[in-house]
């Protein structure tokens, strides 16, 4: 079940990626992600507060690492994301934020001290390879012919932040309620995004009331925030970080199947060929060794 909801999420924000290509230039990064989680805030709020309210001392006693999740989860990292969509390829973004499996094995590593198991590092490699085969279109040599610029700094600001959250998520007191967790990380949140937007270092455009945009941004509070929020938060408390963080590596395989939907792009072998090695570094990392026992015997 908690792979099932890991998956759930690489598919909500799969489809940030889509619905946010499609909206790209109509709406600045600040402002999307205000609405985004003030939209969503409204809507959970009314089921989280009795339960914040009821858990208030548990709070109290852990707002200091509530509030620092909240900011690298709901204020950053979208946040960041979006800004680097403005000046970089969907490409560039989409091979950056791949990388989000090593960065939880390897700030692990460095600030928490964790090694991680020669069986996980072989599964991130194949599917770290797969990501690349997708982007590349098979063709390793077009990496190298890759130009960065700003974006992708941004790109990968978004992806460390979230490679901290994930692996600082698991000492969250594991008996607040998550409606309630993710209700206070979206109060706490939408305060930050407040306050940048009154800055607006961007010099960003109110946003247009048009049923485009308000659609996008329904999309975006219910499915990249509410529910994949959920479900990251319960699945990553059970399988933990270093394992549940290589879920992010659907990503890829998601976008480009809702991208044949809504963008009219087509599947070519090198996207199944991708997918199957993505699918195939999944296996190898997160199968308990027994499986792979029973299989050699």
């Amino acid at each position: 079940m908690a792979w099932l909801l890991l998956a759930c999420s690489a598919l909500f924000w799969a489809g940030n990626f889509v619905v946010g290509r499609l909206i790209a230039g109509e709406i600045g990064p600040i402002t999307m992600s205000l609405w985004r989680w003030s939209l969503a805030l409204a809507i959970i709020i009314p089921f989280a507060a009795p339960r914040m309210w009821r858990q208030r001392a548990l709070i109290r006693r852990h707002i200091g690492l509530l509030a620092f999740l909240a900011v690298f989860s709901v204020a950053s990292f979208n946040t960041l994301l979006y800004i680097g969509l403005q000046t970089t390829t969907a490409t560039n973004a989409l091979l950056i934020n791949s990388s989000i499996p090593v960065l939880i094995i390897a700030i692990g590593a460095l600030v928490l001290r964790e090694v991680p198991s020669r069986r996980s590092l072989a599964g991130i490699t194949v599917s770290c390879i797969g990501v690349a085969w997708l982007i590349s279109q098979g063709q390793f040599e077009r990496l190298a012919a890759l130009s960065f610029t700003t974006g992708d700094l941004w790109i990968l600001t978004s992806s460390v932040v979230w490679a901290v959250y994930s692996l600082f998520l698991r000492f969250r007191p594991s008996e607040l309620d998550p409606v309630a967790f993710l209700g206070l990380s979206a109060s706490i949140g939408v305060v930050v995004l407040t306050g940048l937007g009154l800055w607006n270092p961007f010099d960003e455009a109110p946003m247009t009331l048009t049923p485009r945009l308000m659609s996008a941004v329904a999309f975006f509070a219910v499915f990249p925030s509410l529910l994949a929020y959920l479900c990251w938060n319960a699945g990553m408390a059970r399988v933990g970080a270093a394992r549940g963080g290589q879920m992010i590596h659907l990503m890829p395989v998601f976008g480009l199947a809702l991208a044949t939907q809504v963008l009219d792009e087509t599947m070519a072998a090198h996207h199944w060929i991708g997918a199957a090695l993505i699918a195939s570094g999944l296996l190898i990392a997160l199968l308990p060794v027994h499986h792979w026992r029973k299989a050699r015997a």
